[in-house]
């Protein structure tokens, strides 16, 4: 027997109304639009690669294309199906294996997908010195450093009657 609340038993499945894409020198990006917000999950699977994302309590829209070509440098196409009831299925076959970075974003509510290669995704998280010196352009030599924080600069000797003042403000 089902213990289902009214709002569950009247709860029809989100609307995948849309799919773009775009691309960079080094990543591409794809958008899924969805009505509300949804759970998902993501897999890769190898020849050939690609990465699916299972949409889960969802439903394409109608004249959602089940087969968009892309052919950049990373995502050669995205395809689109509902393998189950409840369940829509988003390809990105891609030409190399792939990093994917996967966020849910709000207003409007669409899932995005950042893929970069897995060199490229390698470089950009190289370790960064944020302490070191900085360095003189086309050297490797330091630049001359600033005095260190948290030393104080003596004023300027004051002479005849500012002196005076000084001397007997700060006995005070």
């Amino acid at each position: 027997e089902s213990t289902a609340t009214p709002e569950e038993a009247n709860a029809s499945p989100v609307a995948v109304t849309g799919i773009r894409h775009w691309s960079s020198a080094d990543s591409t990006t794809v958008a899924i639009d969805l009505e509300s917000e949804v759970q998902y999950e993501y897999s890769h699977l190898a020849n050939p690669e690609r990465t699916y994302f299972d949409l889960h309590d969802t439903t394409p829209a109608a004249g959602l294309p089940g087969n968009i070509e892309v052919g950049d440098p990373l995502l050669v196409r995205i395809r689109i199906a509902q393998p189950r009831a409840g369940v829509t299925r988003v390809v990105l076959e891609t030409k190399d294996e792939v990093t994917p970075r996967v966020s849910m974003e709000t207003n409007p509510y669409r899932l995005v997908v950042e893929i970069r290669s897995k060199a490229a995704a390698a470089k950009t998280h190289s370790a960064v010195d944020l302490f070191a010196p900085p360095k003189v352009a086309g050297t490797s030599e330091p630049q001359a450093s600033l005095a260190p924080l948290g030393r104080w600069l003596e004023p300027p000797a004051a002479s005849g009657d500012a002196q005076d003042v000084l001397r007997a403000s700060s006995a005070k």
